[in-house]
């Protein structure tokens, strides 16, 4: 219900809204199904003339029922929302403010325009650049005044929502829910519930909606997405979901994309029974996941294509051979693991190269381990085209090599390997159709190593370089000059400018020193923190 403020008035007080509306109107609610309207009836008159009463009972639980009291005076509503308990023939009943559009001096407040105005008179574009001048909160009284909106957004965060009251939160969604095809952020906490029933009422032709750190219990769930039908990319990140939970996406039939990563409590129950449409599945952080359900969850994924997942420590250590062998998997082209470095029984990760339709691999917190690289050497040799090693164990030279053998690579990233020095980059060098490379924090790099890349991987033309500190800003005139050669030479292959991060005190200096690298067509620089970090 509304958040009331009070204002003394002669010497007694008056009730607002959130929204300064004056209450007149009240919410009655956890009524005994046995309470008659002329007992509640003789209990609210006494606080002052009630002009209306109705009562309804409520569909979910029937042995109560819900209402609304209005008053003539709005000082004798505020007195009956300044008394703490209602006792009614000894039972507790619950009273609140009613909504702020429920107030009959809304009416008033919402007011009209006459047809004949000249802004009833505009056409849609002039209209359009009018909203588009005012603040959110102006745009929508507006629209009340008027009736008459054009579709302003069709994307929204929910952070706009930010010191909006509930009048102003729900006239959004009626004004352009039906208009919204994506929405992205946090439920606001103070208006958690009523903005769940509002998305589910008014925004059904959603495609996207990305829900974080937004609590969902399973009736919210199944409220929420009983309606949005449309739905193709969902993400629900840090949601506090349950096992049971899921079953209430289980007839979003156009789902594509789904995100589950930080939801401790889910284990893999009954994600067998998530739509088979899904085409990437997000687990990463799903700490109690069972990691041996993953067959059965994929196998009823047919047209599953990417894969994120923790690949934790259990009694069951073939799962990634089930992968393979039971054609769990069969396209499955993009899988991202997050392993622990001091697992205590093999995972045989070495399985994953044979998968048939694998091309990207990204493997968090623990290098490959040689035998993995020589299987993704023997199956996915002219296949594989990105390989990513986030952990801070550098790779040796036997597994350099290897890594140097995968032919078809284009994306490479081996960010805090601190044992990557030029020996190893010179082996990287045959990696023909390298298109891009992350060395971040790889303290051994020099600048000779990454000339040297560069002149050799004709296609390279990303280089994420950042706290690599025997990189300094002459390397950047460096890349330059070369490329100009190539150019004049008539050998050019690769996307120009080629980018180039950085950060580091020395780098950032120099190339705040010389202004003239701004706008340059053959080389991009940019200061930029790395996402790992």
């Amino acid at each position: 219900m509304s958040e009331v403020r009070y204002r003394p008035f002669y010497g007694r007080t008056i009730a607002y809204t959130e929204d300064n509306i004056e209450i007149r109107k009240l919410f009655v609610h956890a009524l005994p199904i046995e309470m008659e309207l002329e007992v509640l009836s003789n209990y609210f008159n006494s606080f002052g003339r009630v002009l209306q009463m109705e009562l309804t009972e409520k569909a979910t639980d029937r042995r109560f029922k819900y209402g609304y009291v209005l008053y003539e005076s709005s000082r004798d509503a505020a007195d009956v929302l300044l008394k703490e308990r209602h006792l009614v023939e000894e039972q507790l009943v619950k009273v609140e403010a009613f909504y702020s559009w429920g107030q009959p001096a809304s009416v008033e407040r919402c007011g009209s325009i006459c047809q004949m105005s000249p802004i009833m008179r505009l056409n849609d574009d002039c209209l359009l650049c009018i909203y588009r001048y005012l603040a959110l909160a102006d745009q929508l009284s507006l629209a009340r005044v008027l009736q008459r909106c054009p579709p302003l957004y069709s994307s929204i965060n929910l952070g706009i929502f930010k010191g909006l009251s509930l009048w102003h939160i729900r006239d959004f969604l009626l004004l352009f829910g039906q208009h919204l095809s994506q929405l992205v952020g946090q439920i606001p906490r103070n208006h958690h519930q009523r903005l769940i029933e509002y998305l589910a009422n008014h925004c059904q032709r959603l495609k996207v909606l990305r829900l974080r750190y937004s609590p969902l219990s399973l009736r919210n769930m199944r409220k929420l997405f009983g309606q949005l039908q449309q739905l193709e990319e969902l993400e629900l990140s840090n949601c506090d979901l349950s096992d049971e939970s899921l079953l209430a996406l289980s007839h979003l039939t156009k789902l594509k994309a789904l995100n589950l990563c930080y939801n401790d409590m889910l284990t893999g129950r009954h994600m067998d029974k998530l739509p088979s449409s899904i085409e990437s599945l997000d687990l990463l952080y799903c700490f109690d996941l069972q990691f041996a359900l993953l067959p059965s969850i994929c196998s009823r994924l047919p047209k599953l294509r990417e894969l994120s997942v923790k690949a934790v420590h259990t009694e069951q250590t073939d799962v990634f051979r089930a992968l393979a062998n039971e054609h769990c998997c069969e396209r499955l082209e993009r899988l991202a693991l997050k392993t622990l470095s001091y697992q205590e029984q093999p995972l045989h990760l070495e399985y994953v190269a044979k998968l048939p339709a694998l091309r990207q691999l990204i493997i968090h917190d623990s290098p490959p381990s040689l035998e993995l690289l020589q299987w993704l050497v023997t199956y996915k040799a002219q296949q594989l085209i990105q390989l990513e090693s986030s952990s801070r164990i550098s790779l040796d030279a036997r597994q350099l090599e290897l890594v140097a053998q995968l032919k078809a690579l284009r994306i490479l990233s081996l960010p805090h390997h601190n044992q990557l020095d030029d020996e190893g980059m010179a082996k990287l060098c045959s990696l023909q159709d390298l298109r891009e490379i992350s060395l971040q924090s790889c303290k051994r790099v020099t600048e000779q190593a990454i000339l040297r890349l560069l002149l050799s991987c004709k296609q390279l033309h990303v280089l994420h370089l950042e706290r690599c500190v025997l990189l300094f800003g002459q390397l950047i005139y460096s890349i330059e000059s070369e490329l100009r050669e190539e150019l004049h030479s008539g050998c050019h292959q690769r996307q120009l400018p080629v980018q180039l991060f950085f950060y580091g005190s020395k780098i950032n200096e120099f190339v705040l020193k010389h202004p003239d690298l701004a706008g340059n067509d053959v080389v991009h620089v940019e200061l930029t923190l790395c996402p790992n970090w």
